[in-house]
């Protein structure tokens, strides 16, 4: 047994500390402290203080410990702990299970943000960008509630992959998930030489590799519409017989690995374009106010 023996499984602590020793020690900026790691990430205090002991990177300041987010996030979803991979492991198997035996599939989704600004005032104007384009919405002063709201339709029948289409998501095979952190979250030299990748680098290896074989292929963001919220994702579109199909294969190898998905029904040849929804190929601002982006949430149900 490992040095964690008797706690949570040693290979995957083994394979965690062999992914954070590739990531550059520049690229980390150690923004969480240890107070607050049980609370959003799952992990104890105690597990977090013997993995520091055993190579995850922290730094000091002030008699505090903090830590990269993105090594905890990689942490807790290896370890299959915490609020994320909760999330992950009950609502995405949900949100795929009700796109069987439709052709489109319906969803009403809303944006909630508040003024950032805490003083007095008469109303405050967010503008938006939503499926449909960018709009403005006015707020009155203490209005409460979503600040735009719409129903969105989704395909859940997509063409199937010919074979140059399919040797590009045979790509995805190579990789792993993994959270970077934002100095090399967009580094896809990183990805390639480590065999590491976020949706975001993912998104762009798979559009890259397509053009490369002579297909149309592009990387787009947008929503991933696994209710009872919306979160920001990115994913690459090949066009095939007129329309552009979404693929996602790093996402449906990750579910299968982790017991989540069924592999025998869901393979990375199956399009998510059921709970993709396409806001851009460029990522851009979902929520500004007065020229600032402004945090917002997505809460979105089936119609």
């Amino acid at each position: 047994m490992g040095p964690l023996s008797g706690g949570p499984d040693d290979a995957a602590i083994g394979r965690f500390l062999e992914i954070t020793a590739l990531v550059p020690s520049r690229s980390r900026t150690f923004t969480v402290p240890l107070a607050n790691v049980p609370r959003y990430f799952g992990l104890s205090a105690e597990l977090v203080t013997q993995m520091t002991s055993l190579g995850l990177p922290s730094a000091v300041r002030n008699g505090d410990v903090y830590f990269e987010r993105s090594d905890l996030v990689n942490m807790s979803l290896r370890l299959r702990t915490g609020a994320r991979y909760r999330t992950i492991r009950r609502f995405w198997p949900l949100a795929l299970s009700a796109l069987e035996g439709k052709r489109r599939i319906g969803y009403n989704l809303s944006y909630v943000a508040n003024c950032p600004f805490p003083e007095p005032h008469t109303g405050c104007r967010f503008r938006i960008l939503t499926p449909r384009g960018q709009s403005e919405r006015s707020v009155s002063a203490g209005q409460s509630g979503p600040i735009f709201t719409s129903d969105l339709w989704l395909s859940c029948e997509w063409p199937e992959l010919p074979a140059i289409a399919r040797e590009v998501v045979d790509i995805a095979e190579h990789f792993e998930l993994t959270w970077l952190p934002p100095a090399i979250h967009k580094d896809t030299r990183f990805m390639r030489k480590h065999g590491l990748a976020n949706c975001l680098g993912m998104s762009r290896i798979l559009a890259a590799e397509g053009r490369h074989r002579g297909l149309q292929a592009r990387s787009v963001f947008g929503f991933l519409t696994s209710p009872p919220y919306g979160s920001v994702h990115y994913w690459a579109e090949v066009r095939i017989e007129g329309r552009w199909i979404p693929i996602d294969p790093l996402m449906v190898s990750t579910l299968t690995n982790w017991n989540i998905l069924d592999s025998a029904i869901w393979t990375p040849y199956h399009s998510l374009g059921g709970i993709l929804c396409r806001l851009g190929c460029i990522r851009r601002p979902l929520v500004m106010h007065e020229g600032k982006e402004v945090a917002a949430s997505f809460p979105i149900s089936h119609l």
